[in-house]
């Protein structure tokens, strides 16, 4: 057992002094980022083979090792694939949302920041100070959900249109929440995000590292806590049917499965596949039209199916923390991974939840 995982809480509590977020160096990383996408689109507009031109041509091909363990892995993942850092120059990213306007947004963490990043290899600053954002994603009715776990240790909403922010938990049952991690959402307006805690055990202001629900009226409910089986409690996703919700555990590197109850709340948790490996740990997650499940987690990303049954794996050059499914045709998977952002293209959608 991991008495801390290695990777929110290694690659990021070293540089967690929130108090130097604003030191000098931090100009010296925004202008490696900005002379990034230069050269990154420059070598994009020179080597586009291999992709569709749909927008996000951009960038560097880099080495990718496809491990797989079953034939059906290269229906999903085409043994030809490449994969393209799109920028890099940042600290830790995360949380990478595909927003229906076709852009991407992801969260540096360290650098309190989150960023947007256009399909003309374009880069901006979303916001900042983020609130220590981490996990990303879209609700339904196309607005911007995040944990701003790291510093302001809540969930927020963005209207897109409008950049109003609504806070929609910051507290349970009269104490701050711990770290919001990453989030889902679902069709008929649900929210769910989980809540551990990474780095500074001060931090820890919840007596339990859990799962909740934000219902559709506002209402927060905590819908699973174990400190046995579900200690660390980090990604989460749901099948396509939104009756199965799956997430990581970051301390004990597996991936779980509940039944989502006509109430919202959760029952019958299980584990269902298991990950091993020496740099990183169960983090992010998403699920393809087909039910598979893509997982980053110890020295890559997992492919998992319904039954957790593993297809294969990806080896990337670093070792990812999240990723997400889009571009037009919903094939496209972003992959944050510590100090860039990357894109490889698979032959499955990713399921729709807006």
């Amino acid at each position: 057992m991991l008495t801390h995982p290695v990777n929110e809480c290694q690659a990021l509590h070293y540089s967690f002094g929130w108090q130097r977020l604003k030191e000098a160096g931090e100009s010296r990383v925004l202008w490696r980022i900005w002379l990034s996408v230069g050269l990154v689109v420059a070598v994009g507009v020179l080597a586009k083979g291999g992709r569709a031109v749909n927008g996000w041509d951009f960038g560097t091909e880099v080495p990718l090792q496809i491990i797989a363990t079953t034939n059906d892995f290269y229906r999903l993942v085409s043994p030809t694939t490449k994969l393209f850092r799109l920028i890099t120059g940042f600290r830790f990213t995360e949380g990478p949302a595909y927003l229906p306007d076709g852009t991407l947004i992801f969260s540096d963490i360290p650098a309190n920041r989150l960023y947007r990043l256009h399909p003309d290899g374009k880069l901006e600053i979303f916001r900042e100070p983020s609130g220590g954002a981490n996990g990303n994603t879209v609700d339904a009715k196309g607005r911007l959900l995040t944990c701003e776990g790291f510093v302001n240790k809540r969930v927020t909403r963005t209207d897109l249109l409008t950049g109003q922010v609504e806070v929609l938990a910051s507290t349970y049952e009269g104490n701050p929440l711990n770290q919001p991690n990453d989030i889902i959402a679902t069709k008929d307006g649900r929210i769910y995000f989980t809540d551990p805690v990474f780095g500074d055990l001060r931090s820890k202001t919840q007596p339990v590292e859990g799962i909740y629900l934000i219902k559709p009226e506002g209402t927060l409910v905590r819908v699973w806590a174990d400190p046995d089986l579900q200690p660390k409690p980090n990604g989460l996703a749901l099948s396509p049917d939104g009756k199965r919700l799956y997430t990581t555990d970051s301390q004990r590197n597996v991936v779980r499965v509940y039944e989502v109850l006509p109430d919202g709340t959760l029952g019958g948790g299980r584990d269902l596949a298991k990950m091993e490996g020496k740099d990183g740990a169960g983090d992010g997650m998403r699920v393809d039209e087909e039910g598979n499940l893509w997982v980053t987690g110890p020295d890559g990303v997992w492919i998992f199916s319904p039954k957790g049954e593993l297809l294969g794996r990806l080896r990337l050059p670093e070792v990812p923390a999240n990723l997400c499914f889009g571009g037009p045709d919903h094939k496209h998977l972003f992959l944050t991974a510590r100090t860039s952002v990357y894109l490889l293209r698979t032959q499955v959608r990713g399921a729709r939840y807006w």
